[in-house]
């Protein structure tokens, strides 16, 4: 299965398009994470065995080492790096990158339900069935723990590649608006789905225009750290964004 140009779908059938990442991808960005987390696992139950004194471990604290390192693994090691990043270093290998389905960042909960329902879609037996089933059947590639945590993973790579020079010139009366704002925190995906509404806009009727925009401009505010003004429209916020 190779990635798909997918996006969001407004309720006029237009779609904002961006680039999920398939399953042959995300599974060797997977085993990559996997054969980096085990070499740093054994590395430290190596050293523990050595500051043990050479004289071996009990069985008990083996079985304790063996469910922390576990933890670790499966867990903790991609939900802190997705919160962190929003990718892991065999995704970032394989150029993917985990967001939110409207562009933003994820953050500790979206990283910590994926992480954890990695149980579920790719340890338990039969090992990854759930997950390679559940993007078959998602029109974003979307394993079972993205579709609760609302999450996406994009080949941001391939999106860099074939993106081409738009300009957005301020709107007539809010140029001072604009050179106000900090956009440093918005991510290269965020500004992909908001350039891509931008450019479609004409196609939406009103009332889809502006629920759009107000689904878009919400995760951009936040990253900016950016208090609205009350009697902005979203959708004008958006532009000046862009």
């Amino acid at each position: 299965m190779v990635a798909q140009r997918e996006g969001i779908v407004t309720p006029e059938a237009v779609l904002l398009r961006f680039e999920t990442a398939g399953i042959p991808s995300r599974a060797l960005a997977k085993a990559l994470d996997v054969v980096i987390s085990l070499f740093a696992v054994s590395a430290l139950m190596t050293a523990v065995t050595l500051l043990a004194g050479g004289d071996g471990l009990s069985d008990t604290v083996l079985a304790a080492l063996g469910i922390i390192a576990s933890t670790l693994v499966v867990v903790v090691y991609p939900a802190v790096a997705e919160a962190r990043w929003g990718t892991t270093i065999g995704k970032a290998a394989c150029g993917l990158r985990v967001v939110t389905v409207e562009g933003g960042p994820v953050r500790g909960r979206h990283a910590l339900i994926r992480a954890t329902l990695q149980l579920i879609d790719i340890v338990i037996v039969p090992i990854g069935v759930i997950a390679v089933l559940s993007s078959l059947f998602s029109p974003l590639d979307q394993r079972l723990g993205d579709r609760v945590a609302g999450t996406l993973v994009l080949r941001s790579r391939a999106a860099a590649d074939r993106a081409t020079a738009l300009a957005f010139p301020p709107l007539p009366g809010y140029e001072a608006y604009v050179a106000s704002l900090d956009v440093s925190r918005v991510t290269a995906e965020q500004y992909e789905v908001l350039r891509s509404f931008l450019t479609r806009v004409g196609e939406l009727q009103p009332e889809a225009r502006f629920h759009l925009a107000d689904l878009l401009a919400k995760p951009l505010a936040v990253a900016m750290a950016h208090v609205v003004p009350p009697h902005l429209h979203p959708e004008l916020f958006c532009a000046c964004v862009a």
